[in-house]
């Protein structure tokens, strides 16, 4: 029987072109199959999830540069910053990239 992980937001942000909208989300999964922790990197268009564009690693270190990299490449591509969220988890202050 697979039991699914827990999954926690730690950070998220919407951005906006024209009539587009797209949600990013980083999340910390654990729990269930899962043997400390992973980190998952999302993005939803028009509230679809673009499956395409999902990296998970255990790897903290890479999610963030992957995410940092989609905020980068949003600001470069003219989409503006609607709205941000940062959570109550320990991690979610590493992935805000107003701590740079």
């Amino acid at each position: 029987m697979n039991i699914l992980p827990k999954s926690d937001v730690l950070i998220s942000r919407i951005y906006v072109k024209g009539a587009e909208r797209q949600s990013l989300f980083v999340r910390e999964l654990s729990g269930g199959d899962i043997d400390g922790a992973m980190f998952r990197f999302d993005v939803w268009k028009n509230n679809i999830e673009d499956e395409r564009l999902r990296e998970e690693s255990g790897n903290i270190h890479y999610i963030r540069r992957y995410f940092f990299n989609k905020l980068f490449d949003l600001a470069d591509d003219g989409w503006k910053k609607m709205n941000a969220g940062v959570y109550g988890s320990p991690n979610a202050e590493f992935f805000n990239p107003e701590m740079l």
